[in-house]
């Protein structure tokens, strides 16, 4: 009932608003996911492997304002969606600009992420380390865990989990 699914704006990495063809496309996935009776553990990403191109900061935190009114209309078929965005595959890691590195952009993006979800829904992010760049070492309290503070809406995920006899 949980699907990963992809979203892909390498075509939108030049600094161009996303147009509306891109936006009805996306909105004409949600319907299909909803029909499915599906929801979505769901990733933006504009760089692929091989790139040398990507998002500025600014391109990045436009769209999601932009994508922002789709996600809120679309959010019962959200589950999480996933801080991509940044990287190769929205891994967080080899950005063209080198996005990953920027301490200030990963704040502006996680409460752009975040102010553009309902409070009930979540992010995660690859790599522990980047959420505890921005919140603290702390771990949560377990009485803040299923709070909706911005570090308790945040998780992780890892593609990376056993793929290799080092893992």
């Amino acid at each position: 009932t949980i699907m990963q699914s992809y979203c892909f704006l390498n075509r939108y990495d030049d600094g161009r608003d996303l147009p509306q063809i891109k936006l009805d496309d996306i909105e004409t996935f949600f319907a299909k996911v909803r029909a499915a009776s599906v929801k979505l553990l769901l990733r933006f990403a504009y760089e692929l492997s091989p790139t040398l191109t990507g998002p500025s900061a600014e391109t990045t935190l436009k769209h999601i304002r932009q994508l922002a009114p789709l996600l809120q209309r679309n959010k019962d078929v959200i589950y999480v969606l996933q801080c991509g965005f940044v990287g190769k595959f929205g891994e967080w890691h080899n950005s063209c600009h080198e996005l990953q590195d920027e301490m200030p952009f990963r704040r502006e993006l996680l409460d752009a992420v975040l102010s553009v979800l309902p409070k009930d829904r979540y992010t995660m992010m690859r790599y522990p380390a980047l959420k505890m760049s921005v919140y603290g070492t702390d771990p949560i309290s377990a009485s803040d865990a299923f709070s909706f503070t911005a570090a308790a809406r945040i998780g992780h995920f890892n593609d990376g989990f056993m793929a290799g006899p080092n893992h």
